[in-house]
């Protein structure tokens, strides 16, 4: 256990200031960022406050802040033209630090206070620190605004693991990854990374394979789980650079492609994203709904019988297979449509948005239900459990068979045939 310091200095001359109680959660935040950008402090604002607050009352309350020296403001010039363009970043005082104790927060320890003083240090941060330091603070807000509070998070690039029961793990030196940013759950940890475009993929199946080491040894011993989620950069990321883009939907299949073969062990515990998909995709991870597959699928065949039936001069009949969720083998469940003349089958899979397993999966369906007759068509429908991921999952591979992608909730609600998404190409869909 870490030995507690004896003081934390007096400020002199300090200006009587009354905190509410998320200005108090927002200090904080900034200190497991050590440096914020303005944008992430207001949105962090709008959230957490009772009330909406206009951008002239947050810059005038973080005014007030510095001036009683709570917080430090430090500023850049961003413009590309002769014109000033500043942008403003955020680190927390003495003073603030000192609330922080004093309202049980943060403990006072040697090592709590020299992360404060490295904060105190902290200078602009990099185009990828700075995006990594934005998305997190939309991972957490994210959370937080669907009442998920039991986790905790830290910035990856401080080199060690921080457990469950407080335990720190070094990961320098030992050739282990080093993720850019933590989530942790109980004994689940999520590891972010960043993607903004400068790594090839032969460097990104080389940090595969560093954590890959980091599992077997240490969180496989120890019992925890290992989720990776690849975040592409793309404009939802404020930070200033050039050609920035907003569809990133090839860099993300690009992604998938390289991971896909070989086969790696814990795929399905991988997810590549575009960077304004990864708040929903760890919401949903740390929300822990434990659905089991084959539930999943029967429900979806239930729905799909009970509305198709109702069709005139069509036969619907149901084959369910109930098969462990972690076997991608066998024969599948489907749904088989028949009229006098031919048969159709439509062969459900859960499908999960970014998931490497999921892309193999389907991949392997895709080139397999190639090339049937028209007597025996077969027709693969990925079920998804929400509308917005079946619109923005990406595949980027050549597409030989029909597929559809649909949610769950659409036919779980529906009266008639919804209609579906048809992939049409790599990076197409109607």
């Amino acid at each position: 256990m870490t030995k507690k310091t004896k003081t934390i200095f007096p400020i002199r001359n300090e200006k009587n200031i009354a905190l509410k109680e998320y200005e108090i959660a927002l200090l904080e935040q900034i200190m497991i960022h050590r440096i914020m950008h303005s944008k992430s402090i207001h949105l962090f604002l709008n959230i957490l406050a009772a009330k909406k607050l206009n951008s002239n009352a947050i810059s005038n309350r973080l005014k007030r802040l510095v001036d009683a020296k709570i917080l430090d403001r430090t500023t850049i010039n961003i413009s590309l033209t002769r014109a000033e363009f500043p942008r403003y970043y955020y680190k927390i005082g003495l003073r603030a630090y000192r609330l922080l104790v004093k309202t049980n927060r943060i403990e006072h320890t040697k090592d709590n206070f020299k992360t404060f003083k490295l904060s105190r240090k902290s200078e602009i941060p990099s185009i990828h620190t700075d995006a990594m330091s934005i998305l997190a603070n939309q991972i957490y807000l994210e959370c937080i605004s669907n009442s998920i509070y039991n986790f905790t998070h830290m910035r990856g690039v401080e080199g060690e693991l921080v457990t469950k029961d407080g335990r720190k793990i070094g990961l320098r030196g030992l050739n282990l990854a080093i993720p850019d940013w933590i989530f942790l759950q109980g004994k689940e940890f999520i590891f972010v990374e960043l993607d903004t475009g400068s790594q090839n993929q032969q460097m990104i199946r080389d940090k595969i394979d560093k954590y890959a080491k980091l599992y077997g040894s240490f969180l496989e011993k120890n019992g925890y789980t290992m989720t990776i989620v690849f975040a592409v950069l793309d404009d939802s990321i404020d930070v200033v650079q050039k050609n920035k883009k907003k569809n990133r939907a090839k860099r993300v299949a690009s992604i998938k492609q390289n991971l896909s073969s070989p086969i790696i062990s814990y795929e399905k515990n991988i997810f590549v994203v575009s960077a304004n998909r990864a708040p929903y995709l760890i919401k949903n991870i740390l929300r822990n709904d434990n659905l089991k597959e084959s539930a999943l699928i029967l429900d979806w065949l239930n729905n799909a019988e009970r509305i198709i039936s109702t069709q005139k001069n069509l036969i619907v009949e149901q084959n369910h297979i109930d098969q462990k969720d972690d076997d991608d083998g066998g024969l599948p469940s489907f749904l088989k449509l028949s009229t006098n003349q031919k048969s159709q089958l439509l062969i459900p899979i859960i499908a999960s948005e970014g998931n490497l397993f999921k892309y193999r999966l389907i991949n392997f369906a895709n080139k397999r239900m190639s090339g049937f007759t028209e007597n025996s068509d077969m027709v693969l429908v990925l079920v998804y459990l929400s509308s917005e991921e079946a619109e923005q999952d990406v595949f980027g591979m050549e597409i030989v068979s029909k597929i559809y992608k649909t949610s769950l909730t659409t036919w779980q609600q529906a009266n008639k045939i919804p209609q579906m998404i048809k992939i049409t190409g790599p990076y197409t869909q109607e």
